[in-house]
């Protein structure tokens, strides 16, 4: 079952990321070069090559680099309350939505919506900043399913589809190792009826 971790206010929020944040050398879902390689082939094979994306909870700017690799014309941006490579992760709550990032991206990247305290909000966030023809792809563990320090939201893998096909739609499901599991998904259409 779906944990989540209520704050009595934004500040203890930040508090805890600031707390999870000084803690995350021991942490196992951080992004691989091959999970990289595998967003960047699905993008290629199932839309022209990405000209944008956005990566959120990209603290060191590894993903960026990684994604700049196998898509060298990309122009990405990380967010992260706390960013550790200022030059390409800007200081930014996913959770809240810029303007100017509406229906922008060809994708969105994050491997940290176990730090939502509001899951739901942020993944319609998220898919808001695509453009129509954009993917979602958030990965999924097994550590994803319980609460610590500034993981706020625990879920199973079909809680997590839940979710995303409540705000969007999921398209694909990409086992990256027997560990990473990328849940793909998309805006839903005006035609698309929610079930």
């Amino acid at each position: 079952m779906a944990e989540l971790t209520t704050f009595a206010t934004y500040y203890e929020y930040v508090k805890a990321q600031k707390r999870s944040d000084k803690k995350k050398s021991t942490h196992k879902c951080g992004a691989t070069p091959e999970e990289a390689g595998l967003i960047c082939d699905h993008l290629k094979k199932h839309r022209q090559e990405p000209e944008m994306g956005l990566c959120h909870g990209a603290r060191f700017g590894m993903e960026i680099d990684m994604f700049r690799e196998c898509i060298p014309n990309l122009y990405i941006i990380g967010t992260d309350l706390f960013p550790k490579k200022k030059r390409s992760v800007k200081k930014w709550d996913f959770h809240d939505q810029r303007k100017r990032w509406i229906g922008r991206f060809d994708f969105v990247y994050s491997n940290c919506l176990d730090h939502s305290h509001s899951p739901d909000v942020c993944v319609s966030v998220w898919l808001r900043q695509l453009k129509d023809s954009g993917l979602l792809f958030v990965q999924w563990t097994p550590y994803h399913m319980g609460i610590n320090w500034g993981d706020c939201f625990g879920a199973t893998l079909h809680e997590y589809i839940d979710i995303f096909n409540k705000a969007g739609v999921v398209t694909d499901l990409i086992v990256c190792d027997k560990l990473r599991i990328l849940i793909v998904a998309r805006k839903r259409t005006k035609d698309e009826i929610v079930w």
